[in-house]
């Protein structure tokens, strides 16, 4: 399991040090450990939650954690919502009428993380996206709900869909 560990950042008023740029009060700050170094140290990576965006939390070969919910099946979210448990096929097996509810949602990309690793989708499916001029982004979950969570918390227009 990868957590993505997330620390509550508070000023305080008073503070002689806080100046316009600091985040304002109450911004989640979203922690995820990216990688080692050469030494072995956790490069970390951090990200400001947007109030109101899922992030998710964690994600295993068994679960993803969003919030306080813990999901054991493939599942369809957006940055406001999760949608609901993703009923289509295999990677391989996937085609464009698999995504339209999600492409009601209008979102600018739809990240596909497809588990473990890293499985390419029809090159159909691809080719409906980008006629429909949305951006598909395919990598494993865990690479997924990384970048999920740092696009939410630029304010992006996106979707994912995760494999277990």
């Amino acid at each position: 399991m990868v957590p993505m560990l997330h620390l509550q950042h508070r000023s305080y008023g008073g503070n002689p040090h806080r100046n316009s740029r600091d985040w304002p009060e109450s911004t989640a700050v979203c922690i995820i450990v990216t990688r080692k170094d050469d030494a072995g140290q956790a490069v970390l990576k951090f990200t400001r939650d947007t109030p109101g965006a899922i992030m998710i939390r964690s994600v295993s070969a068994e679960q993803i954690r969003i919030g306080d919910k813990t999901y054991r099946e493939p599942i369809v979210l957006t940055t406001e919502t999760v949608l609901d448990a993703w009923r289509g096929g295999a990677v391989a097996d996937l085609s464009d009428v698999d995504f339209e509810f999600l492409f009601e949602k209008k979102p600018e990309l739809v990240i596909l993380g497809t588990g473990a690793s890293n499985e390419f989708p029809p090159r159909e499916l691809v080719f409906a996206f980008a006629r429909r001029g949305i951006g598909l982004e395919v990598m494993d979950t865990q690479a997924a709900a990384r970048t999920f969570n740092v696009l939410a918390s630029e304010g992006r227009r996106l979707a994912a869909v995760l494999y277990l």
